[in-house]
């Protein structure tokens, strides 16, 4: 038997886990494992309660419930520009459309939804909690969306509805934030 020097020991190899499951002879070999549920397909949309409206994007846009917090305000930015907020290390903009609506309407006690990943972020004002809902379940849309929606938000509504007497609006958040961003640019 030879020694073996401190340089020559080894830690021990792990196994990656595709090959310890396979190696195992237990219960669970990798063949038996139960297969991942599926994930069940739903039209469901987000919906954000935005002063008058309710509005409504596509789900498959990331988008998360911020902590309260006050946005650092930009100088001479607009009134629907409330300023920007640190978002894992991104400045992020945050749009209160309440402020868009005629006559501009105070978000109370707001909650900031974050919308979107990277560059294409933002982060909307918005006036209670966001949940789910199926526009499907919806008669038909209106013909044509309210005259008085402001134009940056008018130019991203894809459809409209009046139920129970508030104002949905099925929305192109992205193409929203763009022209929001063009605004604020000009401003």
């Amino acid at each position: 038997m030879t020694a073996s020097t401190p340089s020559e020991t080894r830690a021990p190899r792990w196994l990656a886990p595709v090959a310890a499951l396979r190696r195992h002879r237990g219960r669970l070999a990798a063949a038996e494992l139960p297969a991942a549920p599926v994930a069940e397909t739903s039209e469901a949309a987000w919906v954000a309660p935005i002063g008058p409206w309710r509005v409504m994007f596509d789900p498959g846009l990331g988008c998360e419930l911020l902590e309260p917090r006050r946005p650092t305000p930009l100088p001479g930015a607009p009134a629907w520009l409330p300023g920007v907020v640190n978002l894992r290390g991104n400045l992020v903009p945050v749009f209160d459309l309440a402020q868009c609506a005629d006559p501009p309407q105070r978000t109370v006690s707001p909650r900031l939804l974050a919308v979107g990943e990277g560059e294409a972020a933002a982060v909307l004002a918005i006036g209670g909690m966001p949940f789910r809902h199926d526009p499907n379940t919806f008669g038909p849309p209106l013909a044509d969306p309210p005259a008085a929606l402001p134009p940056a938000l008018a130019g991203a509504i894809r459809d409209a509805w009046r139920i129970d007497g508030e104002l949905w609006l099925a929305c192109d958040l992205p193409a929203l934030f763009s022209e929001l961003g063009r605004q604020a640019g000009r401003a």
